[in-house]
């Protein structure tokens, strides 16, 4: 490969070792891992084509009730629209929660990300 392959590729960064996750029709890219829960994990996450970050909530669901309550928990983020409640911009279900088969499925929302860390310290 010559230098200004290689060039190209530095500046892109490679993308053969970045995670992709699909949210509907929208590729991102797995930046880092944020934070960590008893359900869920937050990840800061790049819009392929766009560049913006985001913050992507993954919720492990066990079950048919573990599904059932993160679904319930995208409606309720979608009703909610106040200052201090991050606006939930996109979701998704992705996969088939059964115990019995040894699968989990993953509700997938994206919402904004504050790279000072919170509300209070965006403005």
């Amino acid at each position: 490969m010559n230098t200004m392959g290689l060039n190209l590729i530095f500046q892109m960064g490679c993308l053969c070792s970045k995670e992709a996750v699909y949210v509907k029709s929208d590729k991102y890219y797995i930046v880092e891992k944020i934070g960590e829960g008893g359900f869920s994990t937050v990840s800061l996450i790049e819009h392929s084509q766009t560049k913006k970050r985001y913050a992507l909530k993954k919720i492990i669901c066990h079950g048919r009730e573990d599904q059932a309550q993160a679904i319930r928990e995208v409606e309720h983020h979608k009703t909610f629209v106040h200052p201090n409640i991050l606006p939930l911009l996109d979701h998704a279900l992705t996969g088939c929660a059964d115990p019995v088969l040894n699968s989990t499925s993953q509700v997938l929302m994206v919402l904004p990300y504050y790279p000072k860390g919170h509300l209070a310290n965006e403005t």
